[in-house]
């Protein structure tokens, strides 16, 4: 998985390719880079199924590097709480990039695609619908849901 460093990096060249292109692109190619990540962690923990434990495994190993980043399993729910300076965020802070653009176009669909690999039917409520450190709250808490009709 990748280091802080190898996430600012990533996330460094992801604004200098994207920050001038039409934001549904940059969206898009983060997703698709979330859905192949996932795709490769499933395959090398040998990982089956498309339940909120198995969405919570690719979130833990992604995040493996990042001692903040909390992540729990609420029945169909997956809950990531970060407490402390996530990669999108310290990379935005240290290079002055858009935090909240780094977010919306970048960090948001990268996890959505890393839950989509497991379950298509899962929808993502983002911290800015929650809590997101961006507006003041002490913490950003993301949630995938598994919606079941």
């Amino acid at each position: 998985m990748l280091t802080r460093e190898e996430w600012g990096e990533y996330a460094r060249k992801f604004y200098k390719d994207y920050k001038d292109r039409p934001e549904e692109e940059a969206k898009e190619f983060a997703y698709q880079q979330g859905k192949a990540f996932a795709r490769t962690i499933i395959k090398k923990l040998s990982l089956s199924g498309n339940d909120a434990k198995v969405i919570a495994e690719v979130l833990k190993t992604v995040l493996k590097f990042e001692p903040t980043a909390r992540v729990e399993t609420h029945g169909d729910k997956v809950h990531l709480i970060n407490e402390g300076f996530c990669p999108v965020m310290e990379t935005s802070l240290a290079f002055s990039l858009p935090w909240e653009k780094m977010c919306r176009i970048m960090g948001w669909p990268f996890f959505t695609g890393l839950a989509h690999a497991v379950n298509p039917d899962v929808v993502f409520i983002t911290p800015e619908e929650l809590k997101w450190r961006l507006k003041g709250d002490p913490y950003c808490f993301h949630v995938f849901e598994i919606r079941r009709e």
